[in-house]
């Protein structure tokens, strides 16, 4: 299980593919603790990317995708919470009541001004930066505390299920046979002190 300690504020590398894939676009993530929420930024140097989904909690997956799943409360909970976004700041925000994806959808959250949702396509990458704010992830994990949690557990994903090269890639490595990213079982460590 890999660790990452918040601090650093270095970039995590989205470098396995567990289940394969020729096509792996280099793709890195960063975690910061803000002062009103975690802040995430995402980078991929993906080509051909494909953006079609335009509502919020559509399948964003199916579009090139970068992901962020995490659990506040690691120590008390099995659920966890995911953030699906494709190139055009799209995003799937979902909440798994009962720890897989059988208890997973999605869930009614503010607009994309409330997460600072940016989205940014150059000629080598595109990215994401967002902030997922500390109210609201009390809402669904409420002993979760940003001055006294220790560590919350997450991944990172990279994905593309209908681009022209469809891959699955992650930070943290998935032990399963088919893709399936709503693994929290799979989770690594973010140390937030």
């Amino acid at each position: 299980m890999k660790e990452y300690n918040i601090s650093k504020n270095a970039w995590l590398d989205i470098d396995i593919y567990p289940w394969g894939c020729d096509y792996r676009p280099k793709t890195q993530a960063k975690i910061q603790k803000g002062s009103n929420g975690f802040e995430i930024t995402m980078k991929s140097y993906e080509k051909n990317i494909r953006m079609e989904k335009t509502e919020r909690n559509s399948n964003v997956h199916t579009d090139s995708c970068m992901e962020f799943f995490f659990n506040a409360e690691p120590e008390k909970s099995k659920t966890y919470m995911n953030f699906e976004i494709n190139p055009k700041g799209v995003m799937y925000i979902g909440f798994s009541k009962t720890g897989d994806r059988s208890g997973t959808g999605p869930i009614e959250a503010p607009d994309n001004e409330y997460f600072n949702m940016k989205s940014r396509i150059t000629d080598e990458y595109w990215e994401i930066s967002y902030t997922v704010p500390y109210e609201f992830i009390k809402q669904y994990f409420p002993t979760f505390d940003e001055n006294k949690t220790e560590y919350i557990k997450a991944n990172f994903y990279k994905c593309g299920d209908l681009t022209k090269h469809p891959h699955f890639g992650v930070w943290n490595n998935i032990e399963t046979e088919e893709p399936d990213f709503h693994r929290p079982e799979f989770f690594g460590v973010i140390n937030l002190r």
